[in-house]
């Protein structure tokens, strides 16, 4: 197995459009840096599900779950959708999918 890198941590992020407590509504997925700030101090985004038009329905109780590089997201209406963390520019070809 290999060692956790102290330098390296990601944040995943599940946010609805809208009032998930009253409609079902469709949902953003933005993943960050969690330990390299950008140059304002803000998080810097890796990867954003928005960017990409990528649509889901969000589920407000199951949040995403990270594993080996991998990003599990539980669907609305079951099973999981699966994401997987490689390099990517945010401001480039906003209009591809991953």
């Amino acid at each position: 197995m290999q060692e956790p890198d102290p330098n390296s941590a990601v944040l995943v992020c599940a946010i609805p459009y809208g009032d998930a407590n009253a409609n079902v509504v469709n949902g953003r997925l933005p993943v960050y840096d969690a330990v390299h700030p950008a140059t304002d101090g803000s998080l810097k985004v890796l990867w954003d599900s928005q960017c990409l038009a990528i649509t889901f329905l969000f589920n407000k109780f199951d949040p995403p779950v990270i594993d080996g590089g991998q990003i599990y997201v539980p669907k609305y209406q079951g099973g999981v959708d699966l994401y997987r963390l490689v390099q990517w520019e945010p401001h480039a070809n906003r209009n591809q999918a991953a």
